[in-house]
């Protein structure tokens, strides 16, 4: 996005009311309810988000970990209260090996070596506190120049060429509530406001008392959130599987395929 500032939740729902009115003075169709959700959301994702990785629980936060799972840029996130620090250090925690997430301060003196390592090997890194200015050591990463060299993808960091893993990723987070970064640098990010909102900050208040009164009762919902989601995760991934395998038998003798229909 070549917008300057963060994309919060009145950024996108100003610019949503425009596309709408636009659309209707051209008398095209359109359902009434449309979201960001709705459209890019996908409910078995979004319920892995909330219940594996600690995602609150409100529309302006899995509008953002919506924009994460689909930006082609390097996401940057203004997080005051750190949600977005830990939404990432969970999902990193679940989804890779503990040695291929990297947790680094914008202070580190070692961010360099960390990330040619990491762009060879498929980590992810994460690193934290950043400022307005940032640190001319992360330019290759954030504007990458990838090469290919015969099955080789190759970035230039430094004066070295570095192999370019597929799996790599990378994370922002300040906690600034208000930055300002030049032009220069929000073409190359994607700036995403996870400040908390009202609505996210009623729920975590409500999970804490709960869990300060009934702490059986808390841990017992939080066990059944995570128990819906690798649920409906494997629900999604055994549908999968039986269209792939309906797509690939034969029509005339698909009764006889006992596998089949013992998916089925």
């Amino acid at each position: 996005m070549s917008y300057g500032g963060p994309f919060d939740s009145v950024y996108r729902h100003r610019l949503c009311k425009i596309w709408i009115s636009k659309i209707r003075e051209n008398h095209i169709p359109m359902t009434d309810d449309v979201s960001l959700i709705g459209i890019a959301g996908k409910k078995v994702v979004i319920e892995g988000w909330k219940g594996l990785y600690g995602l609150p629980d409100d529309d302006l936060s899995i509008e953002n970990a919506i924009i994460l799972a689909n930006t082609q840029r390097r996401p940057l996130f203004i997080d005051p209260q750190g949600q977005a620090n830990m939404f990432i250090k969970k999902m990193g925690m679940s989804e890779k090996e503990p040695a291929f997430f990297e947790v680094l301060k914008a202070t580190d003196d070692k961010i360099s070596k960390v990330l040619e390592t990491s762009l060879k090997l498929g980590k992810w890194v994460l690193i934290e506190g950043v400022t307005e200015k940032l640190s001319p050591e992360l330019e290759p990463v954030l504007s990458p120049q990838i090469i290919q060299k015969g099955k080789q993808r190759l970035i230039k960091l430094g004066d070295k060429d570095i192999e370019y893993h597929n799996d790599f990723r990378f994370f922002l987070t300040t906690t600034i509530p208000n930055p300002h970064y030049s032009p220069e640098t929000c073409v190359k990010i994607c700036l995403i406001n996870f400040a908390i909102t009202q609505a996210g900050l009623r729920d975590q208040m409500l999970s804490l008392v709960v869990g300060i009164e009934k702490a059986e009762l808390e841990q017992e919902r939080l066990n059944l959130v995570e128990t819906n989601a690798k649920n409906e995760k494997i629900l999604t991934e055994k549908e999968d599987e039986i269209l792939l395998d309906l797509k690939n038998s034969d029509p005339a003798t698909i009764l006889n395929e006992d596998t089949l229909i013992n998916k089925l």
